[in-house]
C-alpha cells in the first residue's frame, strides 16, 4: 500500500534560486528526534519490504525535465553496520525506475550522494508519480535512524506554456 507523499512546490523565487527545479520532496528517518529533517518518515515495520510514496498525478502535457537526488547525510541504521542496503527509485505508475533507478543512499553500502537524470519524458496521460525506497533482506526501513534524502524535479507544463504563449 503506498503512502501519500508531502511535495513542496517551489516558488517562482525558489525556482529562479535552484536550476528551475519546480518541486522539492524529503525523505528520512520516522524517529521522532529525526522527524525535523524531512517530510516523508521511513515507517515501513516489516523485513525486506519496499516504502512507496505517492507524489501526484502528471497530466497530459506535462514534461518530466530533470530530476535532483541528494542524500545528506547517506541512511543508516546506526546500531546495524549489517544493513547496507537502502534503494531509492523515481518514477511513475508505468515504470516505478523511469527517472532514477534503485540509487544506493546506504552509508554501510556504496552509497551515491548526488544523483541527477535529465531524460526529458512526455506524460500523455494521467499518471501517478511514485518514489520506492527499498530494504534489504532481513532489515526495516523504520530502524534507519540516520540521513535525509531530498528529491528536487523539474516539470514543465505544455499547456500553460502554450496559453502564456498564445494568450
Amino acid at each position: 500500500m503506498a503512502t501519500q507523499a508531502f511535495v513542496n512546490v517551489l516558488t517562482t523565487n525558489e525556482q529562479a534560486g535552484n536550476g528551475g527545479f519546480t518541486h522539492m520532496l524529503t525523505f528520512g528517518p520516522g524517529s521522532a528526534t529525526a522527524r525535523h529533517q524531512s517530510s516523508n518518515y521511513l515507517s515501513e515495520t516489516t523485513a525486506n519490504t519496499a516504502m512507496v510514496f505517492n507524489l501526484f498525478n502528471a497530466k497530459p502535457g506535462d514534461v518530466m525535465v530533470k530530476a535532483a537526488l541528494i542524500a545528506d547525510p547517506a541512511f543508516k541504521d546506526a546500531s546495524d553496520a549489517a544493513f547496507n542496503t537502502t534503494t531509492f527509485s523515481f518514477g511513475d505508475s508505468g515504470s516505478a525506475t523511469r527517472h532514477i533507478n534503485a540509487v544506493e543512499l546506504n552509508e554501510n553500502g556504496t552509497e551515491v550522494l548526488y544523483t541527477f537524470a535529465n531524460t526529458a519524458y512526455l506524460y500523455t496521460a494521467l499518471t501517478q508519480l511514485t518514489v520506492t525506497l527499498g530494504s534489504q533482506s532481513g532489515k526495516k526501513l523504520s530502524d534507519i535512524d540516520v540521513g535525509r534524502a531530498a528529491l528536487l524535479i523539474q516539470i514543465l507544463s505544455l499547456q500553460t506554456l502554450d496559453k502564456s504563449v498564445t494568450g
